[in-house]
C-alpha cells in the first residue's frame, strides 16, 4: 500500500532469502525509476497463520483512514490494486 510517507508491503519469500538483502536490493530498483529518500532500517513481521494475514492485511488497508486521507479504504486509490495482487 503506498501512502505519501510510507509503504507497505506483504510478500512471500522462500526461507532461504535474507529479507534485509530483499529489502535493499528492492529499495535500489525504485530509486532507478523514481528519485526517493528511504530510511535506513525496515520494521517487518513474520506472517505465521492466516489469522495474522488478516490482521496485517487489515492494518494495511486502514492506514490511509487513519492518516484522514479518505473515508474507507475503498477510496484509497491504490486499494483496488492490492486486492487484485492478493486474489488474482
Amino acid at each position: 500500500m503506498a501512502m505519501p510517507d510510507h509503504l507497505h508491503a506483504i510478500m512471500r519469500i522462500r526461507r532461504c532469502v535474507e529479507i534485509g538483502h530483499l529489502l535493499w536490493r528492492f529499495k535500489r530498483d525504485i530509486s532507478f525509476r523514481i528519485t526517493t529518500e528511504w530510511q535506513k532500517d525496515v520494521f517487518d513481521h513474520r506472517l505465521r497463520c492466516y489469522s495474522e494475514y488478516l490482521e496485517k492485511r487489515r492494518y494495511v488497508l486502514m492506514n490511509p483512514v487513519r492518516a484522514g486521507l479518505c473515508a474507507s479504504p475503498t477510496d484509497w486509490p491504490f486499494h483496488k490494486i492490492w486486492d487484485e495482487k492478493l486474489t488474482g
